[in-house]
């Protein structure tokens, strides 16, 4: 996007940031300038271009970026307004309307909570959109950070324990978002929820554990091993076994040997 429309832009939102503490007409403003830089020249039935579930504006990734930086301060000052805000973005057909309203979760003040558990738990839902998932989970992890990630894991420990599918899923996603966060670092936290999952093997659920496995590995491979250690000397399910030993390559060699030696035990 050129200089001059750049600033065009920054100046649009700015106005519309003056009626943030009036959310109906705040969201009027919003939606009609997202509408405005919407892409004009798709064309519905264009399926190459069909990226989500459900219809998009096509708008330009700066326009979004531009539009979560300035409402990432409104949100922290003008909570009450945010939550009204966000709900209504998140019950728009829009995708971009969703994806601003996850985003602006992160930026609730502390004692906003309840509210972001809350949507947390109404909005993460199997049959949403998978980058809206994955952008609810982001900010979910940002919102509740190192202090207060004790909360985050009981409701990621919630979601393991399901007997639905998708949930155990969204679940298995969001410790890949803790895991691609540079300040995590109490990986046994994650062993302990993982372990059930890989004890009761669902097919289905193997990409997600295996990309957690290799996660893992880069962040301490002598506890991750000893992890898969544990397991075998739990169980000697086939399925168990053969998921460990997909894992093998992800190890350095004395590793893989240390867990041969569980796989192939001594006659």
């Amino acid at each position: 996007m050129p200089a001059a429309e750049l600033s065009k832009l920054q100046a649009q939102i700015r106005a519309i940031s003056t009626q943030f503490e009036e959310p109906r007409i705040f969201l009027r403003s919003l939606l009609t300038l997202m509408e405005l830089y919407s892409d004009q020249n798709y064309k519905p039935g264009d399926l190459s271009r069909v990226k989500h579930l459900i219809p998009e504006y096509r708008l330009p990734a700066l326009v979004i970026q531009q539009l979560t930086d300035n409402l990432a301060s409104l949100t922290a000052s003008n909570p009450n307004s945010a939550i009204q805000i966000m709900d209504t973005l998140w019950q728009e057909k829009h995708f971009e309307a969703r994806l601003i309203a996850a985003a602006m979760l992160s930026n609730l003040p502390a004692q906003s909570i309840e509210h972001v558990m809350d949507r947390i738990q109404k909005w993460a839902k199997p049959e949403e959109d998978e980058d809206l998932i994955s952008a609810l989970l982001i900010s979910s992890n940002r919102f509740f950070s190192i202090d207060k990630m004790e909360v985050w894991l009981h409701q990621i420990h919630r979601w393991l324990s399901l007997e639905n599918e998708g949930m155990i899923k969204i679940g298995l996603k969001a410790l890949l978002v803790i895991l691609n966060d540079p300040e995590f670092v109490n990986s046994e936290k994650i062993f302990a929820l993982l372990e059930p999952t890989i004890l009761h093997p669902n097919f289905s659920l193997q990409k997600e554990i295996f990309s957690l496995i290799e996660l893992l590995v880069n962040h301490s491979e002598m506890e991750t091993t000893a992890f898969l250690r544990s397991i075998l000397a739990q169980t000697n399910n086939a399925e168990v076994v053969r998921f460990i030993r997909r894992c093998l390559p992800l190890l350095g060699q004395n590793s893989q040997a240390s867990l041969k030696s569980f796989m192939n035990p001594p006659k």
